[in-house]
Formats: C-alpha cells, structure tokens, sequence
C-alpha cells in the first residue's frame, strides 16, 4: 500500500497557461479606453535556488465584452511559453547505473500585476508561488486534467512514474531502460529507495533494495536505471523470469506504483533500441526486433576550371572541391505490438528528442517518418517501419576498433549558490551550491562545452551547506512583521 502521502499541483509549461487578471471598477460611464494591464514573471535562476529572476514585463489591454455581458472579463496573460523557455528535458547518459537527478524539469515561479489608467498606477498584486513542469498532454484532456494531473492522475491512489508505455513491457537483458518519479508530495522522503521484487523460473521470488538516493527533495525529478543489468539482475545466480520495481521511503513505504518487466531471451537476428523523449519530460526505450538497414547520402560540390591550351587527357575540366554525406537509419519494431503498444506509438510520433544505442553511446537522431497506424481494428500483426537520419554528418569513411578516449582529469565546483531555507522560508545560516560545473584539474579552465549537474548528496563533486554570515537569519528578506494602529472607522 501506498504510504500516507498528500501530492500537490503544477503546471505543464507545454499546456496553456493563462493569468487572469480582473478587470478595472470604474464609474458609471467612464472611458476604459485607457487602461493597461502589466504582467511581471519571476522564475528561480537554477535548482533549488532561492533567487528569482524577473522576464521581461508583459502588457495586454482588456478583452472586450463578451455577449450577454456588461463588463470586461479582464485581461489576458499566456505565460506558458516564458516559462517553458526556461525549462529542459535532461537526456540520459550512458551506462549510468546510479539514480539521478534531472534538474531543469521543474521550477518555482511568482508574478506580479500592474493595472494602469493612462500614466496612472491603479494598483498591483502579488501571486503566491507555483510550480511549473515541462510536460504536456493532449488538448482533448486539457479542460478537464489541467487541474487535477499531478494530484490525481501522476498522485492519487497510485503515484505513478512519468511515463504511458504500458506495464508488462519485454526488455532485452542488455537493454537500457530508465523509470522517472517526481516527489510532489508531502511528507517528502528522506530516502529514496528503489526496491525490486524477481520472480525465478523455479517458482521462487524474492525482494531486495537495488539502489538508494539520501536528502531528497521536494518537487524534484529522479531518473532511476531499472534495466536487467543496470540493477544487477545478471550478477544473480538463479535466472529471471519477471521482474516488479517500485520507490519506497526511508521506512520502506510505497510511494510509487509498481512496473512490472518481463525477461526476453528470445534469439532475434538483430536488436537495436531507440531511446526517445516522451511528452512528460523522460525517455522511454523500444526494442525493434525487425531487420534494420542503413544506407548513405552524399552532396558533392563540383566546380569547372580551366584546362589551359594544352589539352592534356589527364587534365580534368571538372573537380570535386568537397563531399559531404549523410548516414540513413531504417528501423523495424517488429510484429511484438499488441493494441495498447500501437496506440503508444502516437507519443513517439510527438517526441522531439531521439537516440539510438551503439553499445557505447547515444547517438542522436533526426525523424524522417511523420504517420504510423497506431490503431486499426482489422490489423494482422505487421512490422512498423521507423526511418531517421543521423544527426551529425559525415565527411570521410574509417573503420576502426573502438578505444576510450585518453581524457585530461576533471573534478567539479561550485556554479550557483544560495541560501539555505527552513521549513518556514526563513534562513538557516547556512550557504548551499545548488549547481556544479566540471573542470580541467590541470589547468583550472571549465570544461568546454560547460558541463553543469545539481548538487545532490551521494553524487561525485558534492559540496555539503556550510555556515556563513551573509545567510543568517536576521537576513531573511520580506519576514513576516506584526503590525497594530489604532484607528476610527
């Protein structure tokens, strides 16, 4: 059962979000031609920080009145799209086995409006904070989960993982495979652990904890490895039917739902598995058991030259100045899918994000194919074909073994910091790095591009609060102050 938990809301910045802001009270038959209504955003400037940066001011005039009514609704704010700007999908990185944190999927933010007649102020009102998501779903259940997503459906009775695939999915033992929880609950979890149930072929299953992640925080996305091996399942003497993964709290609670996985050790002639971003912000992986095929584009720059009086044969007129390709990649899910699979297909259709696994990297995609069945009821099992180009192009051919690259030595530091805050949004004393950025031991350069990660506890390059001065509690900005007068009313 699930621990006793209450999730909260937030905001998917790839949905409409809209701010409301009423409309002027003027006298009766007063000119409203000149009012002016002014939106301020204020968003966190990184992870966890308690600093908010202010986006440029939105204006906006009323809505005119609709039929049937005798004033303005007010004005209008789309603020969605500021706010999405400021947001990022974390893409996975190879062979990490460890549970991580993707630290640009969510972000706290406030605004502040200004209503004006002419030059005039009016007044102005300041929101409470909200929390925003990068997510979205399809406009046909805007109306009526806009609201209640995070509370009920991701929360609710089953706390789900951010993601549709359907349950019981195959998985191939080599196959990497990542689950994404968001902790938009109270209490929030010391721990986070990722417990995992296995159910052998002789009839027996046992359960164990498989990873571990120390101060979580609220309102933040873990990514967990639960492929075959990236829980350790290989090392394990007896073999593996199926397997259950579910996230516990410190006390071993159920906060999650569970996944069930199902073990495929079926001889395929090939296997290759795209890795793709799904619309609630992680990335899903699907095995094609089909035949896949690869073929290469080339453009030419050709360019004629003179070839003197003299005619020589071995004197070209025209010359190939330069050649640039293009790698294609076909592939072939196979004829595997049942009705919910095909019906999941349409969230690859929308991703904007694709890899393909080489057995030692990602290695980014670009779609080429823009419709597949996703359902039809008088289907036979077919084969579903997936064409993309290679991201990068190709200017030359080699074939040589893999190595690993000899790498100069790196370590982090501090990128952003803040003041840590208590329960009551007071100041502790203590100073936190909310962001690291890797650099060159050698030099002490950063390194290019710059490379930055969230300060989590248990993770390489953590840097713990430590006390300082300028985060004492007396320089908690905006305290709460009481105030008493007296007056006649």
């Amino acid at each position: 059962y699930l621990a006793s938990i209450q999730h909260q809301r937030l905001q998917l910045s790839r949905n409409p979000i809209v701010v409301l802001v009423d409309p002027v009270v003027l006298a009766l038959g007063e000119s409203r031609v000149d009012l002016r209504y002014y939106l301020e955003l204020r968003i966190q400037k990184t992870f966890q920080s308690s600093q908010f940066v202010a986006l440029p001011m939105q204006e906006a005039s009323e809505k005119p009145i609709p039929e049937g009514y005798t004033i303005s609704p007010g004005a209008y704010f789309e603020v969605q799209t500021r706010l999405d700007d400021q947001l990022s999908a974390t893409p996975p990185t190879f062979g990490e086995t460890a549970i991580s944190v993707c630290p640009n999927l969510t972000r706290q933010y406030y605004y502040q409006s200004y209503r004006f007649n002419d030059d005039k102020e009016l007044d102005r009102q300041l929101s409470t904070t909200l929390w925003v998501y990068r997510g979205q779903i399809a406009m046909n259940h805007y109306a009526s989960y806009k609201d209640l997503f995070f509370t009920d459906v991701i929360g609710g009775k089953t706390s789900k993982f951010l993601t549709w695939q359907p349950d019981h999915k195959l998985v191939r033992t080599d196959q990497p495979e990542r689950l994404y929880f968001l902790t938009n609950f109270t209490p929030s979890p010391k721990t986070l652990q990722c417990r995992v149930r296995v159910f052998h072929s002789d009839g027996t299953a046992e359960s164990f904890t498989a990873k571990t992640v120390d101060n979580v925080t609220p309102m933040t996305v873990y990514s967990i490895p639960v492929g075959y091996s990236e829980l350790g399942l290989d090392a394990r003497l007896k073999e593996i039917l199926t397997y259950q993964v579910w996230l516990s709290n410190e006390d071993q609670q159920q906060v999650s739902d569970i996944r069930t996985f199902r073990v495929d050790r079926f001889a395929y002639e090939s296997v290759k598995y795209l890795v793709f971003q799904n619309s609630l912000g992680g990335y899903d992986t699907l095995r094609c058991v089909g035949s896949p095929s690869e073929s290469v584009n080339v453009n030419r720059q050709i360019l004629e030259r003179w070839t003197d009086y003299d005619y020589l044969p071995t004197v070209s007129e025209v010359k190939i100045n330069s050649v640039t390709g293009e790698r294609q990649l076909t592939l072939n899910i196979g004829n595997w899918l049942n009705a919910d699979y095909r019906q999941y297909l349409e969230e690859l259709l929308m991703s904007e994000d694709f890899y393909i696994v080489d057995g030692e990297e990602f290695i980014p995609l670009t779609p080429t194919f823009s419709s597949l069945i996703t359902q039809s009821v008088t289907e036979w099992p077919v084969e579903r074909s997936l064409s993309f180009i290679y991201a990068n192009t190709i200017g030359g051919y080699s074939r040589l073994p893999k190595i690993t690259p000899v790498s100069r030595p790196t370590n982090w530091r501090q990128w952003s910091v803040s003041c840590e805050l208590d329960a009551n949004g007071l100041r502790t004393g203590k100073q936190i790095v909310n962001e690291l950025v890797k650099y060159y031991l050698d030099t002490g350069e950063n390194v290019r591009p710059i490379t930055t990660k969230a300060n989590v506890a248990g993770t390489e390059g953590y840097i713990p609060p430590w006390l300082s001065d300028a985060c004492a509690a007396l320089t908690t900005p905006y305290v709460n102050t009481a105030l008493s007068a007296i007056s006649t009313f």
